[in-house]
């Protein structure tokens, strides 16, 4: 559920303080009035309907190419800022896609000498990239000591397939492959 307060918005309080239906039927208004899309709200009450909801939402919206959905409970109150964890009002569902490479290498990290910065990778799709996590600090410690053991291996790691250009988006490592 995608619910967009701007600053001209929430600088009212009296449309903040309206319920998410009332703000879903103002929203409506003036996103026809802009000519915007406005996404279709879905109600799901289980994790299995919320997985058929966003397959859904993934083939039926793909020519907008975005990059995910957020997913709001309704029944919560208006939240400037972001949410947090505790909170529970809002989560953001954003697509990754996995593939492999092979590492050539790493840089430095610029605050931590005693630590990897980034794996520099290779594969045929992108050529040459960076991951800079996935990985923890024990792990980045090891691989700064001993690159002769992570030099020519592959890995596993994913990326958001949107907005990609010559290099994967966001890329984060998930695990060396023997």
């Amino acid at each position: 559920i995608f619910d967009n307060m701007s600053t001209a918005y929430t600088k009212n309080r009296f449309y903040a303080d309206q319920t998410y239906d009332d703000r879903m039927s103002m929203m409506l208004e003036t996103h026809l009035m802009l000519g915007l899309v406005l996404m279709p709200t879905l109600i799901v009450g289980s994790p299995e309907a919320l997985e058929a909801a966003v397959e859904t939402f993934d083939k039926d919206f793909a020519e907008f190419n975005n990059e995910g959905a957020m997913l709001r409970n309704p029944s919560a109150p208006y939240k400037y800022g972001r949410c947090t964890l505790n909170e529970q009002y809002a989560w953001k569902y954003v697509r990754r896609v996995q593939d492999r490479a092979v590492c050539t290498g790493f840089s430095k990290n610029e605050v931590h000498a005693d630590k990897v910065g980034a794996i520099v990778c290779y594969n045929t799709k992108f050529g040459e990239f960076k991951i800079g996590t996935g990985f923890d600090h024990k792990a980045s410690r090891h691989m700064l000591k001993h690159p002769e053991e992570y030099i020519d291996k592959a890995l596993q790691y994913s990326y958001k397939p949107e907005s990609v250009k010559d290099k994967p988006r966001q890329p984060v490592f998930i695990s060396w492959l023997s």
